[in-house]
This record gives C-alpha cells, structure tokens and sequence, in this order.
C-alpha cells in the first residue's frame, strides 16, 4: 500500500464521498474482514470501513450482510455457502452497498475457519467483470420475474457460466482469479508473477486435451452404431446382403479394437485429462488466493493506526494462519497435477502371435485375423516409434464442487 488513500472512517473522509455511483476503490487496497460462524463481523480493517462507509460501532457484531446490495442475486450466495459449509473456499465477484447507497465492486476470496470465516478483497479490473455484471443482472431478473429460489438461481448461473466456457463453478473460479491478479498486477505496473502464468498456460492447454478426448470419445462411441445399421441393411436385401454383413463384422472388430484402446483415456465415465485439469485449476485458484492473502499480509504488517478492529497483531496472526494454509494447499493441488501427469506413461498393448511383427508393434488380444491384417497395415512404415497407450493412476481424486 502507497499510504496516500484516506483510512478508517470519519467524517472528514465521508465529505469527500461523492453523492452517487460508485465508492471510492483504489486498486492497490485490500479489504479483509473476519466473522463468526453465523457471519457476524468480529474484525475488519480500515479499508472496509471507510469504503463500506460505516463506523466502527455500526459495524462491530453487525451481521455481514449489511453490506449487501439489493441488485446482487441470491443465487451467488447460495453457491458461496455450498462451499463454505462443506469447508470449502468460495472466491467470486460480489457488488456491495455503502452506508451512503454507493455501490462497489469486488472480488472477494473466503475461507473458512475453525471458528468462523476469514475474507479479502480486492477491486476487479478484468474484463470479466463486464460479462459477469451482464450474467447477475440475467440471474437477478430471473429470480424477480419467476420468483426463482436461491438454489434454482444458483443452477441457473451455473449454466449461464457453463455456456460461457466453464463446465463448472471451480473452472470459472479459477480462471476468475487468476484474471483477476494479472490484471491487478498490470494496473499497478508490477512484472506477470511467472508462477501464475505458468499455471494458466498448463491449464488452458489441459482444457483443450479434454475437449478434444470428449470429441474423440463421443465419435467413437457413435461409431458402435455403424454396424448395428449396417446389419439391419443387410437384413433388408437379403441374399444380396452377404457382402455388407461381413463389411459389418470387420467394422465391428476394428472399431471394438480402437474403442478398447481409447478406454484408457476413460476413467469414471469421463475422459482422463479431466481430473488433471480439476487438479490444474485447483492450484491456480489456490496460488492466486496466496497471492492476494500475501498482500493483506503485507498491509497488516505495515499498518500502524488502531482506527479498525482492536486487535490488529491478533487479526495479523490469524490472517497468516490462513495464508500459510492456503500455500499448503497450493503446493499439494500442483503435486496432485504433478503426479497425475507422471503417472501417464507409455506401454505397449498385450501381444499377440497374430503377426510376425509382434515384438515391435503388438497387435490387440482382441484381433482376428481379418483384422491383424489392418492393423500390421497401419503400423507398416513406422520405423522403430512405439505407440502410446495412457494409463492414470486411479488414485488422487478431489471433488469438482467447488474449490478447498
């Protein structure tokens, strides 16, 4: 923090308020602010009170919520909780209200604790913001308009993101924060955190290994059906459909054979690299959080007025606790992606004595000899390269529904 920003609360600074539109934010503050289990504010900083505009014996046991705005849809907040009550982090976009009716926009990271909750925020300047202001004022609309529940509308922001390019909450949460710290980091003319951009460049090309294998996949089981229609073809022109039958079975072994094959791209119904890329964004979100929780650190540690909460040494402590945690975590997400990505390896399919050829390109234990045939066919011409077969270690899962 440069210091040059008003502090706390007082009078002074709420002349300087304009009359409406949007609170004064700047990019390089940080709110944070700590609360029970029932949400009820135990600490905040300085930040929080002077541009929620509230004083200190307003805000002190104050429900949250206080702060809430009434264009914010209650769907958001049914998503947050889901993750906070299963012990999960929640990082979104969240617009508050002022004391004063100013409105202001953050990005908000919380955590829970053992007693209650822990969050920091910081201004959003991506220009993802545009597309979720756009996304909320939807939600918000549906909710007034068809008298949606907070969980209907949960489910319907989940499929507005999901038609945006995230399958899920943790997707977009990680691609979120992310996009948050690097536009931060621009705004303040810092360097790109080479840790974080070596996190999303993994991570977006993980996302298009799992695109093209559910492409992959979904051709192939089509392909099954191929021999099913062309039998009933067969059945049609009788006599005359000796011909396409045999087609049929050859078509059936060859595609069994590369279906057999491409099951070890499978793994619980869905294609490998999908558990490597939860993994992925995983770590993202959870190193971009350090990122954010390291620089409330950092205004703890340079803070020396008593104008917020009592006990900032203590809040500091407590603020660390969290931070060093979420490192923790971090440092286990990218080992589980580290060990996910080891765990793929090359091997060879069981060999087989349907071709001469066997030692240098094994032919599937399903193969016929029609088919051995092709398959010597394919490999012919080569050279010395083996095929790659996957094999992930089934071990190492975490839940997709929301990011911890």
């Amino acid at each position: 923090m440069d210091g040059t920003h008003p502090k706390a609360w007082t009078m002074e600074n709420r002349n300087l308020r304009p009359k409406s539109g949007e609170a004064p934010f700047h990019l390089d503050e940080i709110f944070f602010s700590r609360t029970d289990k029932r949400g009820t504010i135990q600490a905040w900083n300085s930040v929080f009170e002077r541009v929620a505009d509230f004083p200190p014996e307003r805000l002190q046991g104050a429900p949250h919520r206080i702060i809430r705005h009434e264009n914010m849809p209650k769907g958001v907040f049914w998503l947050m909780w889901e993750a906070l009550k299963a012990g999960q982090r929640f990082g979104g976009y969240v617009c508050n209200k002022a004391c004063d009716g100013l409105f202001y926009w953050v990005y908000a990271i919380v955590t829970p604790t053992e007693d209650g909750y822990t969050s920091v925020r910081i201004e959003p300047t991506s220009p993802l913001l545009a597309k979720v202001t756009a996304l909320y004022a939807d939600a918000l609309a549906a909710e007034r308009e068809e008298g949606l529940t907070p969980e209907a509308s949960g489910h319907r922001i989940l499929k507005a993101l999901e038609a945006e390019g995230f399958p899920t909450y943790a997707a977009f949460a990680s691609a979120s924060i992310a996009a948050e710290v690097v536009a931060r980091d621009a705004g303040l003319g810092r360097p790109v955190d080479p840790r974080l951009a070596h996190f999303r460049e993994m991570r977006e090309i993980v996302q298009s290994i799992v695109a093209e294998q559910r492409s992959l996949l979904s051709q192939m089981y089509a392909m099954r059906l191929v021999p099913v229609n062309m039998r009933i073809m067969a059945a049609r022109i009788e006599r005359q459909g000796g011909a396409v039958s045999a087609i049929s079975d050859n078509y059936r072994l060859l595609s069994s054979e590369v279906a057999d094959q491409l099951s070890a791209f499978v793994e619980d119904g869905m294609p490998t690299s999908t558990f490597q890329f939860r993994a992925m964004e995983r770590a993202l979100f959870l190193s971009s959080a350090w990122r954010i929780m390291s620089e409330a650190d950092a205004y703890f540690r340079g803070q020396d007025d008593t104008e917020s909460s009592a006990d900032l040494a203590l809040e500091a402590s407590r603020l660390r606790d969290v931070m060093n945690q979420t490192r923790a975590d971090s440092d286990d997400a990218l080992r589980t992606a580290s060990a996910r990505a080891m765990a793929t390896r090359w091997r060879s399919p069981p060999d087989s004595a349907c071709t001469p050829r066997a030692s240098k390109w094994p032919i599937p234990s399903t193969c016929t000899a029609s088919s051995s045939a092709s398959w010597a066919a394919a490999c012919s011409g080569l050279g010395r390269r083996r095929k790659p077969y996957i094999r992930l270690s089934r071990t190492s899962r975490w839940s997709n529904k929301a990011l911890s």
